[in-house]
């Protein structure tokens, strides 16, 4: 998690990870020696250098731990594997929010259609019994009424970091995890006095493949996984 970037709230968006500055193990831990050979990403002065560590890194830890051979059927959650993917930007940000702002300029090009369920937007199912509104909810006469559906959220796959180099720039990283991801959703339209019901037949890796595709033309650098 060190190096994808997923501790903290809203972690997958940018907002609130943690970043680990440096480790120092105590004299007689047994992993004193595993860190030594695992550089920490954040040491990198450069985009180009950043990818390196990373390329080493995930060497590394893929020789501790070796990627599991499941079929998607068998995911029950987010994972790194050799499908998996991860961008680094080549354009340096001199500070956090200028970066973060370019990074949705991105996902805005990404979203278009029904796609944008593929980077893990609210997905509708139901519809469910909907309880009366308490007194002074809803005005008199007034149209508006609790909407007839509940929605769940499927988790993003696509991660993303802002990255601070020890320059003191700031540059991001997209990682493309594997995760289960439904085929076809149901999503309700609510009108005036009626709910319409729509399937949709979502083809999410398409979605992320063209996403990287939008990385690809805009100077970002593509780490290794194996």
């Amino acid at each position: 998690m060190v190096y994808v970037g997923g501790l903290g709230s809203q972690s997958r968006r940018g907002f609130g990870s943690l970043e680990i500055e440096e480790w120092t193990p105590s004299a007689h831990c047994p992993a004193a020696s595993w860190l030594s050979d695992l550089p920490l990403p954040q040491k990198a002065n450069s985009p180009q250098d950043y990818v390196k560590k990373w390329n080493t890194a995930i060497r590394t830890i893929s020789r501790w731990y070796p990627f599991l051979d499941l079929p998607p059927s068998e995911w029950g959650y987010t994972l790194l594997t050799k499908d998996s993917a991860v961008y680094v930007s080549e354009t340096e940000f001199p500070d956090e929010l200028s970066a973060w702002e370019y990074a949705y300029s991105l996902f805005k090009k990404g979203k278009k259609g029904d796609g944008q369920y593929a980077f893990g937007l609210p997905v509708v199912k139901g519809p469910v019994t909907i309880q009366p509104p308490k007194p002074g909810q809803v005005k008199e006469n007034s149209s508006r009424q609790p909407a007839p559906y509940f929605a769940y959220k499927v988790a993003s796959p696509i991660w993303l970091r802002i990255v601070q180099l020890q320059t003191g720039k700031y540059i991001l990283q997209y990682s493309f995890l594997s995760a289960p991801y439904p085929r076809e959703l149901d999503r309700y339209h609510r009108y005036e006095k009626k709910t319409e019901q729509k399937a949709i037949h979502l083809n999410a890796h398409q979605c992320w493949k063209e996403f990287q595709a939008i990385l690809g033309k805009s100077s970002f650098l593509k780490g290794e996984l194996t």
